[in-house]
């Protein structure tokens, strides 16, 4: 971030320094090929402002659109690094769904499996009493009933 930042800055400053160093080039081609005087005589001041003028408004439409491009840049980043994290919560979102689907079908299942074992105890449990007070003497059917009822 801020290595960035100082490649902007040192960008712009280069573009001040430099525009200067232009304009006097100019200024000098001008005058060597078109004969521009470049004292007060007539109206040489007027070309030499507007020279002077367009440079430093070119240097500072430029340092705009350097500051510009890369606010862009950066903006467009953090929108990739936004639309990564966002991606990787959903992705983590569907790992923790997955896992809770899964527990709760092991869980499901074992609670039917328990109710199975349970369905199928009391079954025996119910047929093995059935065929023990088939088999049973009399006395033997008493003796069961008085001890269920001390209990």
């Amino acid at each position: 971030m801020q290595k960035g930042k100082n490649t902007i800055n040192q960008k712009i400053k280069l573009l001040f320094f430099v525009t200067p160093v232009i304009m006097f080039v100019t200024i000098l081609l001008v005058h060597l090929i078109i004969h521009a005087p470049l004292t007060l005589d007539d109206d040489s001041t007027n070309w030499i402002t507007s020279v002077i003028e367009t440079g430093i408004g070119t240097s500072i439409t430029i340092a705009i659109l350097i500051y510009s491009n890369n606010q862009q840049r950066r903006s467009e980043e953090q929108q990739e690094k936004i639309a990564e994290l966002v991606l990787n919560i959903q992705n983590i979102e569907q790992r923790h769904d997955e896992r809770e689907r899964k527990r709760l079908t092991v869980f499901s299942h074992r609670i039917i499996s328990n109710l199975e074992t349970i369905l199928q105890n009391h079954y025996d449990l119910r047929e093995g009493l059935a065929d023990h007070l088939k088999e049973t003497t009399e006395e033997n059917k008493q003796n069961i009933i008085i001890s269920s009822k001390k209990i």
